[in-house]
């Protein structure tokens, strides 16, 4: 199918506007193919995948993964009757908890990420007994009615979206609202994402982390993780609260779980969290949950993790990254006004909108993919998977170089 026609099909058949921003977007082509950190396109351009909203933290047709899913497949099990058990479900469940602090002790296989914090929402007005939520500004927890009320930004939310009440915004940093809120004793769960995402690749302070986790346990407060995004890896920590030296009680994680092929998802808790799903498993349930294809993803997942040389690798490589960024910015400053994050989940942080807007143009058509911060235009997202080759990062900084050069020349012209 050639490109016009297939916008052409979307447009017909699907949303109008997901039309027009593919066809602006100048990529002219669509996906045939992928390998590793490659995307190719169908009239057979390349292009380096440092973007895809973090999905493909192991690569694209990781061969670990499909060989698993593959041999699960050539057995017919790929659903679930959902009244016989499996064990493929038993083996990810402990897979998956081991990968967490000892105090982590109990594990649920869903979705979407969306779906984990809908659980986790649940979850924590269940075992609290109190309605009120907090999360941080600049959060992003995603776009279902509940995830979206803990979700820093209106241009996600309709006028008349029936978003939930009793929801508490503290500014990230602000620890004398966050002793404040937290002191009322009226909290079922603070929401925080250790390295946001959406919100423009922002690591909160440790001191902060650190402030909350005390203060959550004073008062009687579930302290979630969303680790939806920086989790697995990412940041060259397994998880990046990690870097804080914190105990969330419920952890979550989804995107590169299910490795960038199953969508999976899962909710991870203390076994005190979790009581009110141990004590009745139909409070929040779903058909496709736990489903046997999922579960050997996750399994794959878990033990291409715990592999001697992964952790180690991601941080190498965040360091090829950290220095094609630091050249960056020195040549660029007026341009790329700062860089920030960790390992593999690193955010470009432009002087205005219009030059990062020109960058992700430029590098798009050029090949190279970066992700947007849709609710923080000045940022760009590079979030390359773990399988990146040096020549790669040497790729991604002659693009940028180019792209940067051209913004300053239109600076300069205007």
């Amino acid at each position: 199918m050639d490109y016009q026609s297939l916008l052409q099909d979307i447009r017909t058949y699907g949303s109008k506007g997901w039309a027009i921003v593919y066809g602006v977007s100048g990529a002219g082509e669509h996906e045939r193919s992928a390998e590793g950190a490659w995307i190719t396109g169908h009239k057979g351009k390349r292009f380096l995948d440092c973007g895809s909203f973090a999905l493909f933290m192991f690569g694209h047709g990781n061969s670990k993964i499909l060989v698993a899913l593959q041999d699960l497949l050539s057995h017919g099990l790929s659903g679930t009757s959902r009244v016989l058990c499996h064990a493929e479900l038993a083996v990810a469940l402990k897979k998956l908890v081991a990968l967490t602090p000892p105090h982590l002790q109990k594990a649920m296989l869903l979705n979407s990420g969306s779906e984990a914090v809908e659980a986790a929402i649940k979850l924590c007005r269940l075992k609290t007994k109190r309605r009120k939520l907090a999360h941080l500004g600049g959060s992003y927890h995603g776009k279902t009615a509940g995830a979206l009320s803990l979700t820093d930004h209106a241009g996600f939310k309709a006028d008349t979206h029936p978003l939930l009440q009793d929801v508490v915004r503290i500014e990230r940093g602000d620890m004398a609202k966050l002793e404040t809120v937290l002191a009322s004793g009226d909290i079922a769960g603070l929401f925080v994402e250790a390295v946001q995402g959406e919100g423009g690749i922002h690591p909160i302070e440790p001191a902060f982390l650190q402030m909350a986790h005390q203060l959550c346990r004073q008062h009687g407060t579930l302290l979630v993780a969303d680790e939806i995004q920086s989790g697995l890896g990412r940041t060259g920590r397994l998880w990046a609260f990690e870097r804080s030296d914190i105990k969330p009680d419920i952890v979550l994680v989804g995107k590169s779980l299910g490795g960038g092929i199953v969508p999976v998802s899962a909710l991870i808790a203390s076994e005190a969290a979790f009581s009110p799903f141990d004590h009745n498993p139909y409070l929040h349930s779903s058909t496709y949950g736990g489903n046997p294809l999922a579960c050997r993803a996750v399994i794959a997942v878990t033990e291409i993790v715990q592999a001697k040389n992964f952790l180690p690798g991601v941080e190498q490589k965040g360091t090829w990254i950290e220095s094609a960024l630091d050249q960056l910015h020195g040549q660029f400053s007026d341009v790329l006004s700062a860089y920030s994050g960790f390992g593999l989940m690193r955010g470009l942080h432009f002087s205005s909108s219009t030059y990062a807007a020109k960058t992700l143009e430029y590098c798009l058509k050029t090949g190279l993919l970066l992700s947007p911060c849709l609710s923080n235009p000045t940022v760009l997202r590079l979030v390359p998977p773990y399988c990146i080759e040096h020549s790669d990062v040497d790729y991604m900084h002659g693009i940028l170089q180019q792209a940067l050069h051209n913004c300053r020349t239109l600076q300069e012209s205007s």
